[in-house]
């Protein structure tokens, strides 16, 4: 959350915050956050998350478009952590910050487990990993929003994460260029565009010690293609190739991923031919948050470390992410 937005949480707007779910500040335990405030308590007696954004970022109907987006999914009993009204049966709760905006106030029930460890991360979790994308994609296109209910496409914020780029890095720019003309080109067919998580890789997902995954976080979801969604699991896949060779990483992780993902959802392979491109997407758009983020020459996080090492000779040169034809595995 930016300095300015958190200045204007004051005791006040919290204790409000709070009460809208029946809650006291004193019961509120603060977790690391980067958009939002994110707070774990016991919220309607069972264990919770409360969530405080700011309107600036994310106006209410957009908050409400996330969550009545989730209730869709939980009533199908996919795994996904389930939004928890307010004392006043609302998804959604604002609260005034003082200076003409609000904040704006969401619950949910927390994702019972842990984040998965280097030995579960192997081929049971991801056929049930590609089971769980595969359930939100089949739901997905039977979703019809409530009233009020608002979501953004791929493309409207991706001029301003452009803008995070610096004048000198003309390569990243061109190459940011040459993937939106590519996407823009594509078409949105009812089949195979929709409401998608967006962000659902492993640190946004819970397993338990008997494998059940929730997943969670779906503050970045938007309207766009399902196979944009496969594309960013493999983006986020290739955080634990370790030592190991990216190509053959990759092409075992998919051939159990791919088949689990196709029994419950058929997404026509044709698409596969686009994850190159969705790929490349993904590496521009995280190239340009970390430049706006990060001191790029001292950086003090270690994934970001990781990403960066060699990116922009990567970028410059036009490398893939990975060199893997998915419609040939």
């Amino acid at each position: 959350m930016e300095p300015t937005i958190r200045q204007r949480m004051t005791p006040d707007v919290l204790r409000e915050a709070a009460a809208g779910y029946g809650m006291s500040p004193q019961k509120l335990s603060e977790l690391d956050g980067f958009e939002s405030l994110i707070y774990e308590a016991t919220i309607g007696g069972q264990r919770g998350i409360l969530r405080i954004g700011h309107s600036g970022r994310r106006p209410a109907p957009l908050v409400f478009g996330e969550l009545d987006w989730i209730d869709h999914l939980a009533q199908r009993g996919i795994g996904v952590a389930p939004p928890i009204p307010s004392r006043r049966g609302r998804l959604v709760e604002t609260v005034g910050d003082g200076h003409g905006e609000e904040f704006v106030v969401a619950a949910f029930r927390f994702a019972d487990g842990h984040e998965p460890t280097l030995q579960e991360w192997a081929p049971p979790l991801w056929e049930r990993y590609g089971r769980l994308i595969g359930e939100i994609h089949d739901a997905t296109l039977q979703y019809r929003p409530k009233p009020g209910a608002e979501r953004p496409h791929w493309d409207d914020d991706v001029m301003r994460l452009r803008s995070f780029l610096p004048d000198t890095e003309l390569g990243a720019q061109r190459a940011f260029d040459e993937v939106l003309e590519h996407l823009g080109g594509l078409p949105r067919q009812p089949d195979s565009y929709g409401l998608i998580h967006a962000d659902a890789h492993a640190a946004n997902f819970h397993v338990t010690d008997d494998g059940a995954i929730t997943l969670f976080d779906f503050d970045d979801c938007c309207h766009s293609w399902l196979v944009n969604d496969i594309a960013l699991v493999v983006f986020y896949a290739l955080s634990w190739v370790g030592d190991r060779d990216p190509v053959e990483y990759i092409a075992r992780f998919w051939s159990h991923f791919w088949p689990a993902y196709r029994q419950v959802h058929h997404l026509d392979g044709e698409w596969l031919a686009e994850i190159s491109w969705f790929l490349k997407a993904r590496e521009l758009d995280t190239y340009a948050v970390i430049h706006r983020s990060f001191d790029v020459d001292d950086i003090d996080d270690r994934w970001a470390r990781w990403f960066m090492a060699g990116r922009k000779e990567r970028i410059d040169s036009g490398v893939p992410v990975v060199d893997v034809d998915f419609a040939a595995l």
